[in-house]
């Protein structure tokens, strides 16, 4: 169970997106450009190159392809790669596809439908105190508006944040490195979409940023792009089933991995500062992308087999 509610502290943490909700007052100019900004994020086509920061040596670019169809359905596919890559394991890179059927990881060898909660619910602004600011500002050569929106930290945002999270996390909800007190936005002026989203924790510590490289707008896109490969479909209702799904793959490459490694303090290393790794940037992996949560489980669920594997 512990296991499996570190993985779900990891989809989580990757995966808060702000849903704004109607304001009773007329919004300022800074608030409805970032109003729009997500909205468009949600309901335009588009491609892009992002690439999202974990930390100061990880990260993670992705290919993203986003259609809406008249009917207001999302299919989006996303191609993945992390860096640094990580000894033995299976999913790097891997695919996400969303479409009408539900959200699916693809990876070499399975195809896992993750019907589950992916993240965090939207998050009731009721009681919240939020502050926008507006300002102007170049992303590689494109005149954006830079939005500051900041929440101040009291009781209602606390209650408001904790009860967006799963149950599994809501008793030891990190509120202090994880809550995202200060967003800033980099929105293109012309088209009102985000080309960076960056977060801050109340001790202004970077949290994650997402830049959006290479954007296209309503592109050409075949049907074939959010379509599942022919393969038999795992199902996983929760995030143990998840992880039961995935455990075998993992463990096999890390046991084929181990046939290539002569030197024994050498694994005993790798383990230990791939342990450390996750302790040392839990508190910094919040929401920067909305399928980002994945990739942290497929590392987590690596560093668990890994030291089971050694244990044998």
């Amino acid at each position: 169970m512990f296991i499996a509610n570190r993985l779900c502290r990891y989809l989580v943490l990757m995966n808060i997106v702000f849903m704004a909700a109607t304001a009773w007052s007329a919004p300022s100019k800074a608030e409805q450009v970032y109003r729009d900004a997500r909205k468009n994020l949600t309901t335009t086509n588009y491609s892009s190159q992002s690439v999202t920061a974990v930390d100061e040596k990880t990260k993670m670019t992705s290919s993203t392809y986003q259609q809406v169809s008249p009917d207001g359905i999302v299919r989006t596919r996303q191609e993945v790669v992390i860096e640094p890559a990580s000894v033995g394991n299976p999913f790097n890179p891997f695919l996400i596809i969303s479409n009408e059927d539900g959200r699916f990881q693809i990876s070499k060898d399975s195809v896992i439908k993750l019907n589950y909660q992916f993240g965090r619910k939207p998050m009731s602004e009721n009681g919240l105190i939020i502050t926008y600011t507006l300002a102007d500002q170049n992303f590689e050569g494109i005149p954006c508006y830079k939005i500051t929106r900041k929440i101040a930290l009291n009781q209602a945002a606390m209650e408001a944040y904790i009860d967006a999270l799963p149950d599994e996390l809501q008793r030891d909800a990190d509120v202090d490195g994880c809550f995202p007190m200060l967003e800033i936005m980099l929105v293109g002026k012309d088209d009102l979409f985000p080309r960076e989203i960056a977060s801050y924790n109340r001790n202004g510590k970077l949290i994650g940023r997402t830049q959006f490289s290479n954007l296209v707008l309503n592109p050409e896109m075949s049907p074939d792009l959010f379509k599942l490969p022919r393969s038999k479909v795992k199902v996983a209702n929760s995030i143990d089933e998840y992880a039961k799904a995935t455990s075998h793959e993992v463990e096999e490459a890390v046991l084929k991995n181990m046939k290539h490694v002569e030197s024994e303090s050498w694994w005993n290393r790798f383990c230990s500062s791939l342990g450390s790794w996750f302790d040392r940037n839990f508190s910094r992996m919040v929401d920067v992308g909305v399928w980002g949560g994945i990739i942290i489980a497929v590392l987590a669920i690596l560093a668990a087999v890994i030291l089971k594997v050694r244990q044998r």
